[in-house]
C-alpha cells in the first residue's frame, strides 16, 4: 500500500516538473537573451522604485487609471518592483525576473491547490492549460504590473472553492487576495469584487454565514487599500470622486448601446479565445468544450460542491460583462486578466471531466490536447527562432543602452549633457536608463543641461518619423552641431558644442 502511494506522489511529481518546464521554455527567452521591451512604463515605474529605495519617498499610489479623474491604482506594484531593484541593484532585468516568477508561480499553484481540492487529473489539465496559454505566456515576459494578477486569481478561485465546502475562514482570504489586485490592476479588483459579492450575498444568507466572518472579511478587504485610504483622506477624496465620475460623472463618454456591447463583446472574446492554443484549435472547439462541459452540471457523479463550482465558473464572465456594461466606455484587454484565468480553470476540469469517462468523450478531450499542444509547440518555436534574436531597435533594452554607451565613448570625458526626445513625450525609460546605467558602467550620470558639450538621443516615431527634427532643431537649441549619427538601432544621436 505505502509502495502504491509512494510510486504514485513519484509520478505526480515528474508531471508537476515536465508541466513546469513546459510553462519556462516560452517565458525563459527575455531571461536568457537579456534583452526585453523596456518603454515608457516601465521607466516610469523603475524611477518609482529607485524613489522608494534611495531617495526613501514612499508612494501611496500607483499609476492613474481614469485621466484627469484621479483615479489611480495603488502603490503595491512599486512595492514589488523595490524588493527587486534592491536585489539586483537597480537593474531592470530583475523585472523581467519578477514576471517570469508571476508565470511560472501561477501554474505552480494552480497544481498545488486544484489538486488538493479536485484531484491530480484535474489539476494536471488545468496547469497544463496555464503553462501554455498565449495570453499568460506573454503576460510573463513583459514587466507591467496586470501582469501580477494571474496567480492572485489562482488563489482566490481555491479560496472561493474552499468557502463552498464550508470553510467559510476562506472567505476573509478570499476578500483580502482580491483587494491586493487593486495594487496591479485596479479595474480587476473592483470588477471581480463585484462578481464575488452578487454570488457570495445569497449564498451567505441561504448558508447563515457568521457575522464575525463578514466583519472579518470586510476588514481583510480594507487592508489593501489603506494606502490608497490614507491619500484620499490627505487630498479630500480625490480617487472616490474619481470613481464617481468614471462610472456616471459628467465627462463620462456616454456611447450607444449597440457600440458599448460591440466594444465588450470584442474585448471578452479577444481576452477567453487568447487564453487558449487555438493554431491548430479554432474557437468552435472552445465553444465546443464549453457546451459540452456543461453537462457536468447534471452528472450526478460529480459532488454537489463540484458542480456549484463549476457552475460558478459559468456564471462569472456572464455576470463580469454585465456588470462591465455600467462602465459606459471602452474596455481594454488587462482589465480582465482574472478572466482568462477562470477560462482556463473552467476548460481545465471539462477536459478532465471528459477524461474520466468512456468513448467519445474521453476521443475529443485527448484530441483537443493534442491539437492545443501542437499549438504551444509551433509558437514556443517561432519564438525562440524569432525573439530572441531580435535587437529590438528602439523598443528594447539593448538598443537604449547601445545608444548610451555611444554617447559616453564619443564624449570621452564626465563632463557632458543630455537631452531626450520619445514619441511619448514623458522620457521616464531615459531618464531611469541614463542615472542608472550611466552610474553604474561610467561612473557619471550626465545632467539634462547645455554643457561645453551635449547630447541630443532622439527615438524617431515609426508613424510619423520626421517628428524628431522638431525637437532637434526647435526644442533644444544652441550650440554648433558637431556631428549627428543614425545608429543600427534607429535611434539619433546629434552632438553640439557650446562656445
Amino acid at each position: 500500500m505505502k509502495k502504491g502511494i509512494v510510486s504514485y506522489k513519484i509520478k505526480w511529481l515528474y508531471v508537476a516538473i515536465t508541466i513546469v518546464i513546459l510553462a519556462c521554455i516560452p517565458r525563459a527567452i527575455e531571461l536568457v537573451c537579456g534583452n526585453y521591451v523596456f518603454g515608457f512604463d516601465q521607466g516610469k515605474h523603475w524611477l518609482g522604485a529607485k524613489a522608494l529605495v534611495v531617495d526613501h519617498k514612499i508612494p501611496l499610489i500607483g499609476d492613474e487609471v481614469g485621466g484627469a479623474r484621479g483615479f489611480f491604482q495603488g502603490p503595491g506594484w512599486i512595492y514589488s518592483l523595490s524588493i527587486f531593484y534592491l536585489l539586483f541593484q537597480g537593474n531592470p532585468y530583475g523585472g523581467i525576473i519578477l514576471m517570469f516568477l508571476s508565470g511560472i508561480t501561477t501554474v505552480m499553484l494552480a497544481l498545488w491547490l486544484f489538486k488538493k481540492a479536485f484531484g491530480a487529473l484535474t489539476s494536471g489539465c488545468i496547469g497544463l492549460l496555464l503553462a501554455i496559454s498565449p495570453i499568460l505566456i506573454e503576460s510573463s515576459r513583459l514587466t507591467w504590473p496586470p501582469h501580477m494578477i494571474p496567480p492572485l486569481a489562482v488563489i482566490s478561485l481555491y479560496a472561493f472553492w474552499k468557502m463552498l465546502t464550508g470553510a467559510y475562514m476562506y472567505i476573509p482570504i478570499l476578500f483580502f487576495v482580491v483587494a491586493m489586485m487593486e495594487h496591479f490592476e485596479i479595474a480587476s479588483a473592483g470588477t471581480m469584487a463585484i462578481v464575488l459579492l452578487l454570488y457570495i450575498i445569497p449564498f451567505g444568507i441561504m448558508k447563515k454565514i457568521p457575522l464575525k466572518i463578514v466583519v472579518l472579511s470586510i476588514l481583510a478587504w480594507c487592508i489593501p487599500f489603506i494606502p490608497l485610504i490614507i491619500f484620499d483622506i490627505r487630498h479630500q477624496f480625490l480617487n472616490t470622486k474619481g470613481i464617481i465620475e468614471t462610472f456616471g460623472g459628467d465627462r463620462q463618454i456616454q456611447s450607444s448601446l449597440a457600440l458599448l456591447v460591440a466594444n465588450h463583446r470584442m474585448i471578452f472574446s479577444t481576452n477567453i479565445f487568447h487564453s487558449f492554443q487555438k493554431i491548430f484549435s479554432p474557437y468552435y472547439i472552445i465553444i465546443g468544450l464549453l457546451i459540452i462541459g456543461a453537462f457536468q452540471l447534471i452528472d450526478r457523479t460529480v459532488s454537489q460542491t463540484k458542480r456549484q463550482f463549476v457552475f460558478f465558473l459559468y456564471l462569472f464572465p456572464c455576470i463580469l460583462f454585465g456588470v462591465l456594461l455600467f462602465y459606459k466606455n471602452d474596455l481594454w484587454p488587462w482589465w480582465l486578466y482574472e478572466l482568462s484565468v477562470v477560462m482556463v480553470v473552467l476548460i481545465g476540469m471539462n477536459i478532465s471531466w471528459m477524461l474520466e469517462k468512456k468513448g467519445i468523450l474521453r476521443f475529443i478531450a485527448i484530441v483537443t490536447f493534442i491539437l492545443m499542444f501542437a499549438g504551444y509547440t509551433k509558437e514556443s518555436i517561432r519564438f525562440w527562432k524569432n525573439d530572441y534574436p531580435n535587437y529590438g531597435g528602439v523598443h528594447k533594452i539593448r538598443g537604449k543602452l547601445d545608444a548610451l554607451d555611444y554617447i559616453f565613448q564619443d564624449a570621452k570625458t564626465k563632463d557632458f549633457g543630455i537631452f531626450f526626445f520619445t514619441p511619448p513625450v514623458y522620457t521616464y525609460a531615459y531618464d531611469f536608463l541614463n542615472s542608472w546605467y550611466g552610474k553604474t558602467k561610467y561612473g557619471y550620470v550626465p545632467p539634462q543641461e547645455k554643457r561645453a558639450v551635449y547630447y541630443l538621443l532622439a527615438e524617431p516615431d515609426p508613424e510619423k518619423p520626421w517628428t524628431y527634427k522638431g525637437f532637434l532643431e526647435t526644442a533644444v537649441t544652441g550650440g554648433t552641431t558637431v556631428s549627428r549619427v543614425t545608429l543600427p538601432s534607429e535611434f539619433v544621436v546629434e552632438k553640439r558644442t557650446m562656445p
